[in-house]
């Protein structure tokens, strides 16, 4: 982030942008519009991750993939700030990566279980925003399901199982965290909505840096 950057925002505390939802919700496809349109001004939080990567994936870009025993041994070492398993398989976030988010000059951006999500808005009110995008039915969540190409009834089943459990912690403990709601019927739509919300999240006063707002405001 340029020095014109870092004046525009105000020296703030980093924004830590949870992108959450279930199945077919778009949310990695708009976590990488994103990143393309704010570059510098945004960077991607890589979880650790067991389950193996796909074939467009490269290690160390979309996630760290590492097997289930490197996994359970990096819990002992308390390495992550938080974990959780889905679809049978382990997600962690690093605590070096959260520490960077919030003290840096960047905004961070995580594509993440909604449990992930309220953990990081429990640990930090000021910086954790959480947007949860859905899709508009749950036949669009079925079709968009199906365009990923071969994927047993069982798989199939455990993410609809997902997206149940993650609608009832919407609508439970997480109607009071989460931020933001989104429907996602239109990428474009969607994609510029997210943007809107990233810009407005960025100029709170309660996640500005006070030093900076006095300084701003001295009259003498």
């Amino acid at each position: 982030m340029n020095k014109n950057t870092t004046d525009k925002y105000m020296d703030r505390a980093g924004i830590l942008l949870c992108l959450v939802g279930p199945t077919g919700s778009g949310k990695s496809t708009i976590s990488k519009m994103l990143l393309g349109r704010y570059g510098d001004e945004l960077a991607f939080s890589v979880s650790v991750t067991t389950r193996p990567p796909r074939k467009e994936e490269k290690d160390g870009r979309e996630y760290i993939f590492i097997d289930k025993g490197g996994f359970e041994e990096k819990i002992k070492d308390g390495y992550f700030f938080e974990y959780e398993q889905v679809h049978c398989n382990f997600y962690g976030t690093p605590k070096d990566i959260m520490e960077r988010g919030v003290k840096g000059e960047h905004d961070l951006l995580f594509d993440i279980d909604i449990r992930g999500a309220m953990s990081i808005k429990k640990a930090y009110p000021k910086n954790g925003v959480i947007v949860f995008l859905v899709p508009p039915s749950f036949q669009v969540m079925k079709e968009r399901l199906e365009k990923r190409g071969q994927m047993s009834d069982e798989q199939r089943q455990k993410r609809f199982k997902t997206a149940e459990n993650e609608y009832a912690l919407l609508l439970g403990a997480g109607y009071e965290q989460i931020d933001y709601f989104l429907v996602n019927s239109s990428l474009e739509s969607a994609f510029e909505q997210s943007c809107n919300i990233l810009e407005t999240e960025r100029l709170k006063l309660c996640r500005l840096r006070r030093k900076r707002v006095e300084d701003l405001c001295e009259v003498a």
